[in-house]
Parts: structure tokens; sequence; C-alpha cells
């Protein structure tokens, strides 16, 4: 009897989840999600962020919600993905990456982020009006290095998405444009700095805004209130029905003194409006005032004295004086931007993956052009070691995406960074590294840049003068 009712009460417990369930369902509609990248020239090194960031937030939708990438290029922005998560395997996901994969920063290229937002707007209001939407999120992968007519731009469209309860993101760097900063600080929009946005958390923060903020209809429709249209405030109306009686068993009769009450009041409406008319004076009209139009006096010319004719040579020569100079002081400029640019692309450039053991180097090639190195005693490896106690191929390097992995398919263990990777397991590679094979064969792992050309030419000179 006791697992009977035991029974029961599972069965009761599974029906209530499953109706609540799907009334939560169907009580939500599916999310939009649009990435508005910035591909100006100064975002060339975050542009690998970008897209980093783009997968997180895409890989976070449910099936059934919406996505859409626009590119801020200059000129007029372009729609890279527009369309519904349908199974939201990594597959898919991974389709709709692909396509920006491959966005270029040109050279010298200038961007109206603010344009992209109106587009990512009007087209979400107009899937919105289709799909209705229960939550949407626009995030702007930028520098934050934009002027000021942008940001003035930027927050007249915060505000349209405030009105519609929508979120808009924004990033940045050290340089973002102080006046985003006080906008971002003011509550107009949220902001981040690259290394520290998460736009997985802001999708989820706007899902659990919009799930507990109710709606004007759902909140007028559980106090029993009818909502007006017009509005948006709730409306009742009371209707009243009054009956005069004059005792028991008289309700047909009406009182002769309320009867002539309101016998009078209909014969003080039906009088003509006439009467009441006349009654109002009439305005007076407005007396014109005549306006004297006096007469303006004649300009002078002015003339320059003989005397004075020195000054117009001196006049041309500072004005040449303080253009040379302002032309030098921008090319300066320039030309610091283009040193930091140079240093910082060499900075983050790949490197020459180099190889040591037992006294040899071994060049590997380019980081990113690595295919497969094989290590072990036999012949047929990338490098060889001659050593009974390593088999014939031990471990096997490779490249999967921008990161390296090591996977040991010998018999013994090796150590990387004093860290053991057991047989058939693999291991990310961080360079610099050291590998060690039974204690005995050790080897270092080292990334070599190119230096700078400036630097590479004072070498040489410093030679050549020795």
């Amino acid at each position: 009897m006791k697992n009977y009712y035991l029974f029961l009460a599972a069965a009761v417990l599974l029906i209530s989840t499953a109706a609540t369930a799907q009334q939560v369902k169907s009580e939500s509609g599916p999310a939009a999600l649009t990435i508005v990248l910035d591909s100006a020239w100064s975002n060339e090194h975050e542009m690998s962020d970008y897209i980093s960031l783009s997968r997180q937030g895409i890989a976070s939708l449910n099936p059934g919600d919406y996505v859409e990438i626009i590119i801020a290029a200059s000129g007029k922005p372009k729609i890279r993905a527009a369309q519904f998560i349908k199974s939201g395997d990594t597959q898919e996901f991974k389709n709709i990456t692909t396509s920006i994969n491959k966005v270029m920063c040109p050279i010298f290229s200038d961007v109206d982020i603010s344009k992209a937002v109106e587009m990512a707007f009007k087209r979400l209001v107009k899937s919105n009006t289709a799909n209705s939407f229960a939550h949407v999120t626009v995030i702007v992968f930028s520098d934050g290095k934009v002027n000021d007519s942008d940001v003035c731009n930027l927050r007249q469209l915060s505000k349209q998405f405030k009105q519609r309860n929508w979120s808009l993101c924004i990033t940045g760097t050290y340089h973002t444009n102080k006046k985003l900063l006080v906008a971002a600080n003011q509550g107009d929009l949220k902001f981040s700095l690259v290394s520290d946005a998460n736009p997985v958390m802001w999708i989820k923060t706007q899902r659990e805004l919009t799930s507990k903020e109710p709606t004007i209809e759902q909140s007028s429709y559980i106090s029993g209130m009818r909502p007006d249209k017009n509005n948006g405030k709730s409306r009742v109306n009371i209707e009243t029905k009054v009956s005069i009686t004059d005792g028991p068993g008289q309700n047909d009769q009406v009182p002769p003194a309320v009867a002539k009450k309101v016998k009078l009041d209909t014969e003080e409406t039906k009088k003509p409006a006439a009467a009441v008319t006349k009654l109002i004076p009439e305005k007076p009209e407005p007396v014109r005032k005549k306006t004297i139009v006096k007469p303006k006096p004649a300009k002078t010319s002015f003339k320059l004295s003989e005397k004075r004719m020195w000054l117009i040579p001196i006049a041309i020569i500072f004005v040449v004086a303080v253009l040379f100079a302002l032309g030098l002081f921008r090319a300066n400029k320039f030309k610091s931007d283009i040193d930091s640019r140079l240093k910082n692309s060499l900075q983050k450039s790949h490197g020459t993956l180099v190889a040591k053991i037992n006294g040899q180097t071994h060049t590997l090639g380019r980081q990113d052009r690595i295919g497969t190195i094989n290590i072990g005693s036999g012949p047929n490896n990338t490098i060889r070691i001659p050593d009974k106690s390593i088999s014939d191929r031990h471990i096997r390097i490779f490249r999967k995406g921008s990161d390296l992995f090591l996977q040991n398919i010998g018999r013994t263990a090796v150590t990387i960074n004093s860290a053991p990777v057991k047989p058939r397991s693999k291991q990310r590679l961080t360079i610099p590294s050291t590998i060690e094979f039974n204690g005995k064969n050790r080897i270092n792992l080292t990334l070599v840049r190119p230096k700078p050309v400036h630097q590479v030419t004072n070498e040489e000179n410093k030679n050549g003068t020795e």
C-alpha cells in the first residue's frame, strides 16, 4: 500500500512539473543577439579577441534564438550572418562563426559605429514584429576610439533601446573616448574592457531581467483590471444602476418632485444657443502700427595706408611658418604612430619554434605553420634521439588552431615542465617548455621572434665600423 501511494505522489509531481515547464516555455519567446564588429584599422590586433568573444556569445544561445552579425566597415555596414538557431550543435555554431574568421581591417580605414548600431536596431524592430523576441542583446566589439559624433548618436540610440527594454553593450580599451565612458557611467549603455568582456554573462543577465519584469498587460490582468491601450494604464469601468421607488410594489412609478426637476432640466437644455452667443462681446480689431524704415548707413571700405604695407609680407611669413610648424608636428606624430604600430605588430607576430637537445639546435619553422613533429629513437622522425630507453616514435607535436599540443605515443611517461604526461594522453604546450625523457634526455622548446628593422640596421652599422 505504501508503494502505491509513493507511485501516485511521483506521478502527480511529474505531471505538475511538465505542466509548469510547458507554461514557462509558452510564455517566453525567442532571444535575439546582434554582434557588431568594428573593422577600423586600430582594431587589427584585437580582432582575434573579438572573434573569440563572439563565438562564446553565439554558443550560449538556445535552439530557436536569433543571431545576427554585422561588420561596421567604412561606408555601409555589411551583414555576415542572420539566422535562427535550429539544432544548437557545434557544427551549426561553427558554420555561423566561419563568416567572421576572415574580417579584414584595411589600412587607414575609419568606421562609423553608430551606423552599424542603427542598422541593427532597425532590423531588430522589423524582426520583432514578426517573432516577438523575449529579450534582445546588442554587443559592439570595438576599441572605443570613436569620435564625439558617434558617441552622441550612440547615446540617442541607447534611449530607444531602453524604451524597448533591450540591452546595448560596448567594449573598449584604455584609449576609449572619454565621452563614451561618461555615457556608460551615467547608465546610458553597458561598457567593459575587451580583456574583461563576458558576453555570456550579458546575455544571461538580460534573460533574467526580462523574465522577472512582467509586462503591462500581465500585471493588469493579474490584478483583475482591463488594460487601456492608449496610455498603458489600467482602467476599471464600474456601472451602477439606481432605481427610485416610492414604497413596496411601486417600482415603475417616479415621485412627482423628481419628475418635475427632470422636466425643468430638459427644458433648459433645449434652449437655443443663439441667446447664449449674444452675451459674448465681440473683440475689437487690433490697431496696426506703422513701422518706419530707417535708412541703413553706407558701409565704409577699409583701405590700408601705404605706410603700413610692410605688414603684409610679415603676415604672410608668419602664416607660412605656422603652417610649416603644424605640418612638422603632424608628420612627427604620424611617424611615431606608425612606429608604435609596427612595434606592436612585430611583438604579436608569430616567431620561429626552435628545439635544443644535447647541444644540437633544430629549427622547426614558424609557430603558425607547424604541421606534425615526431620525436623518438627511430630514423623516420623529425628529431632523432639515439637512446634505447626511448620508443621508436615516442611523442608527437601538432598544431590545433593557434595552440600547440603534445601527444605521448610511447611506452613510458614524459614530463612537460615537471608535469607528467602518461602514454596515450595529450597536453597543451606553452612556449617556452622543457620536455624530459626518463630523466636523461631533455628538449628545450623556445620561440625566436624577428628583430625590428632599425635594431638590425644599428647592429650592421656597428659591425661595419668595427
